[in-house]
């Protein structure tokens, strides 16, 4: 019994200099609670960012703010589909919050809105461009398939996979072209977030 005792005396005098710094884990929750605030705010249309800080303690406001400024940052990415770009409303929401140039951030919200759509657009031209290419090499795929099977055989490009190369690397390419303008929005906005906090 003796031999457990000074074990375990050795392992609290070897961690009573690594207690938890309060500072910081304060800091840390008010961040996780300000990530939560906006999570919900973008799921759910019917919840308001009015009066989000008043349970917060005033030191802490600056800590939840930035949580809720890299959510909204992690929202601001590519859409894949049109309904995703309503979206960028919420999140404009969610920027006036806590950014105080508020004509500014409306300018940037607009600009993406039909950067956002340019984008879609983008996509959907250069998937009827590689679709009229392969819709030949298609058919005679299916041709050669019908006559080996012996009835006829209708093929999904989608399970092409010389078809799924070709769409992926056109989609990087156009991806890589539009984040690298999403990047700079980003900057400015995180320009924006540091200069001036409500």
């Amino acid at each position: 019994m003796g031999e457990i005792k000074s074990a375990l005396e050795i392992a609290f005098e070897r961690t009573k200099d690594v207690s938890a710094d309060k500072k910081l884990v304060k800091i840390d929750s008010s961040i996780k609670e300000g990530k939560k605030i906006i999570s919900k705010f973008l799921d759910d249309s019917s919840v308001s960012l009015d009066g989000c800080f008043k349970n917060i303690e005033q030191d802490q406001i600056g800590n939840v703010r930035k949580g809720m400024f890299q959510v909204l940052m992690q929202n601001l990415v590519l859409p894949k589909e049109q309904f995703a770009i309503k979206k960028i409303n919420r999140v404009a929401e969610g920027f006036f919050k806590i950014i105080t140039d508020v004509k500014r951030i409306k300018g940037m919200m607009t600009q993406l809105e039909g950067f956002f759509t340019e984008y879609l657009s983008e996509r959907e031209r250069i998937k009827e461009i590689i679709d009229k290419q392969f819709a030949k090499r298609l058919e005679a795929k299916e041709e050669a398939l019908s006559k080996q099977l012996g009835s006829p055989v209708r093929l999904n490009p989608a399970s092409d996979p010389e078809y799924n190369k070709y769409m992926s690397q056109a989609y990087g390419q156009l991806e890589q072209r539009y984040n690298d303008i999403l990047t700079q929005v980003k900057e400015e906005l995180e320009r924006l977030f540091k200069a001036g906090k409500k």
